[in-house]
Order: C-alpha cells, then sequence, then structure tokens
C-alpha cells in the first residue's frame, strides 16, 4: 500500500519531469513582455486564430455599438422634443379664453417650449395650427402645435448623416 510520501515523491519527480521538457522545448517561466505574448500567441497554430477574428470582427462590433449609441441619443432628441412641444400645445389650450392678450398666449407658448426642451429650439421652428393665435377659439377646438428640430449627428467627426425630428401635439382649448 502506497503512503502520502510516497504519493508526494511521485508528484514532485512528474512535476520535474514536466519542467524539464518544457525547458527543452523553448518555454520559458519566467513572464514575458506584452509584445512577446502578442507574437507568441500569433507563432502558434490556432492560439493566434482568435486574435486574428478578433482583428475582423472588431471594426463591425465598434460600429453596430456606435449606431446603438446614436440612435439612443436621437430618441432622446426626439422624445423631449415632443415634451416639450405638449407642454407647449396644453399651455396655448389653457390661455384661449384668458383676459391676456391671445398672440401673447403663442409667445408665451413658444418660451415653454424652449424652456422645457435641453435642445435649441427656435421661434422659427414652432408652428400653430390656424386660428390658434389669432384667440377666441370655442371651447373643445383642437389647437395643434408642431416643431421641427434638425438632427445633426457628427459619427466619428463626420456628418454625412442629418435628419429631421418633427413632433406635433393638439389639446383642446378649454
Amino acid at each position: 500500500m502506497k503512503t502520502i510520501n510516497d504519493l508526494q515523491a511521485q508528484a514532485i519527480a512528474r512535476s520535474r519531469g514536466l519542467n524539464r521538457a518544457a525547458e527543452s522545448l523553448g518555454m520559458r517561466n519566467e513572464p514575458r513582455p506584452i509584445g512577446g505574448r502578442f507574437r507568441a500567441l500569433l507563432r502558434r497554430g490556432e492560439r493566434g486564430q482568435a486574435i486574428l477574428e478578433m482583428a475582423f470582427l472588431l471594426p463591425f462590433l465598434l460600429a453596430l455599438v456606435t449606431g446603438i449609441c446614436y440612435f439612443g441619443i436621437a430618441m432622446n432628441n426626439y422624445l423631449s422634443l415632443q415634451s416639450a412641444v405638449t407642454a407647449g400645445a396644453v399651455n396655448l389650450a389653457e390661455n384661449q379664453n384668458l383676459a391676456t392678450p391671445v398672440a401673447n398666449a403663442c409667445t408665451v407658448a413658444t418660451g415653454v417650449i424652449q424652456g422645457a426642451s435641453n435642445l435649441q429650439i427656435t421661434s422659427s421652428q414652432i408652428t400653430y395650427s390656424s386660428g390658434a393665435c389669432a384667440g377666441g377659439l370655442s371651447s373643445g377646438t383642437l389647437v395643434t402645435v408642431t416643431a421641427t428640430y434638425p438632427c445633426v449627428l457628427p459619427i466619428y467627426s463626420m456628418g454625412f448623416h442629418s435628419c429631421t425630428l418633427s413632433a406635433t401635439s393638439s389639446q383642446p382649448a378649454q
């Protein structure tokens, strides 16, 4: 029956034999610099294949992630524009039958839209339904506000794609 000491001695002898075999093949036990590791992986049969596959796929993966990020930015801009237009339409619909001048109501609604959004919206990008700024609309008449915003997203400092975001909101006059 083998004792624990016999088993330990066999394990030590095997590890010494493996170390000698590694040294005879030119394998070193001390760590290599990063460039040396990379070259060694390229020189070994299939281990370099993974690096080459990653080198081929990495640009496509980066393009995919970039597209997802820019789509998220465009969607955030659209939601911000829609929220601001809705706030402006609600404000305009509530100010239809007040004692204040109605032309002022459109100016206030424009200010609400510009203030409610983190986008730089100018008053020329905002349109109102016909008669909304003239005042005196009967209760229940729809007041429609539309705003457009240029969506220019430079991808890697190249602004080759642009779009126009548009949001519309209708509210009944009160």
